[in-house]
């Protein structure tokens, strides 16, 4: 007869079946995922947050860099010496069609979608007081987007302003004996600005109607940067400057 110990009627040995492990196991994984989500949701708050935080600074300080430069947009002018109305250049502000009073995309394309131009005036020469004339200063502004990227340059010299963003020759003097007078560039004004993650652009103008009431002058620029996943936004922010103009009617054009 055996001597080894025998098993209780009804009892089994100590120890999990191979359907509890795997039972357990889904369990765990189960819960290991809910974990993970947690955690990872949280990590991409976190970093939406830095994201927003970050790009809201860059965007108002471009913003105000761009409304400092459209107060300044004027024509090119030349002081008379007897006093006079100055001759002008009308210089115009030029806005892209599609970024005009709406919301243009910058995802995809590469195109300059505002120019206009800042002077300093030539004044003729007053020969009776020994006053010598001096003559004017002209530079361009053009703000471009490209691949969601969107630059503020302000340019001193034609062809750097003209040859790589095609600028209209309107922005340029070239009134009859006006253009004679002035000569490219403003001591210490030329920069360049960048701001990232750019997803729409718009150029609102409200310019003031000669012989009526309507004397606003206003542009408004507003834009939205987004950060995306997989070609869709996750987190987005927007701001918007209002500029007042110099000359309330100053002349807007459009470019196709």
């Amino acid at each position: 007869m055996s001597t080894a110990p025998l098993l209780s009627r009804g009892r089994r040995p100590k120890g999990f079946t191979l359907v509890e492990l795997l039972v357990s196991m889904g369990i765990l994984a189960m819960v290991l995922t809910v974990v993970m989500a947690v955690f990872k949701g949280g990590g991409d708050s976190f970093s939406s947050g830095s994201w927003r935080i970050q790009k809201q600074k860059s965007l108002q300080l471009f913003l105000n860099q761009l409304k400092t430069v459209i107060e300044k947009a004027n024509y090119a002018e030349v002081i008379k010496a007897n006093g006079g109305s100055p001759d002008a250049d009308p210089l115009p502000i030029s806005i892209r069609r599609d970024f005009r009073k709406t919301d243009g995309s910058c995802a995809a394309v590469d195109q300059s979608i505002l120019f206009f131009a800042i002077t300093q005036p030539a004044i003729e020469a007053q020969p009776d007081i020994g006053t010598a004339g001096k003559r004017g200063h002209w530079s361009g502004v053009v703000m471009s987007c490209r691949n969601r990227r969107l630059t503020l340059r302000r340019v001193g010299d034609w062809d750097d302003y003209n040859v790589p963003y095609d600028a209209p020759l309107n922005t340029y003097p070239t009134t009859g004996a006006i253009v004679t007078l002035f000569d490219d560039g403003i001591p210490n004004a030329d920069f360049e600005t960048v701001v990232e993650d750019v997803r729409t652009v718009g150029i609102f103008d409200f310019p003031g109607v000669a012989g009526t009431p309507v004397a606003s002058g206003t542009i408004l620029v507003r834009a939205t940067l987004s950060r995306e996943r997989a070609g869709q936004p996750v987190a987005e922010i927007s701001e918007k400057i209002v500029s007042k103009l110099l000359d309330p009617y100053h002349t807007i054009a459009e470019l196709p």
